[in-house]
């Protein structure tokens, strides 16, 4: 008999109208991570934002374009490449490539590609200059 009141006033922990009440604090809950998240989305998009005008800042101050070309032009001629070994004419040959590809680019307003053409021929001169030096690590 005992049992039956209890179900009847309440449940099997003796809350009766607690139920509404739980409800309300999962949805404030629920709306309080939300608001969290979205602010920690926000702050985390602003702060990336305000990194990438540093980058670019950086970017203004490195000579571009045919002030780099001849930058690159004059790197090259300072260094020596051996005509016969293989790996020395083939360096050279694909670094000119990519400064003709280069001048081209620029010509066409291609800064882009330019850019790409002139880290890949300023990648093979540092590779050579690395090579002839010695400053790799021989295994």
């Amino acid at each position: 008999m005992q049992h039956s009141e209890v179900s009847i006033v309440g449940n099997k922990h003796g809350h009766s109208c607690q139920r509404k009440g739980q409800m309300m604090d999962y949805r404030k809950l629920l709306i309080f991570v939300v608001l969290v998240g979205c602010s920690v989305v926000v702050v985390g998009a602003n702060t990336d934002v305000s990194l990438t005008d540093r980058g670019e800042q950086n970017e203004r101050r490195q000579p571009k374009g045919p002030a780099k070309i001849s930058e690159l032009e004059s790197y090259l001629a300072q260094l020596s490449f051996d005509e016969e070994k293989k790996f020395h004419k083939i360096r050279q040959q694909r670094i000119e490539h990519y400064l003709q590809l280069a001048r081209k680019y620029q010509k066409s307003d291609w800064q882009y590609n330019r850019d790409d053409a002139l880290t890949r021929a300023k990648n093979i001169l540092e590779h050579h200059e690395r090579m002839t030096n010695g400053s790799y690590a021989s295994l």
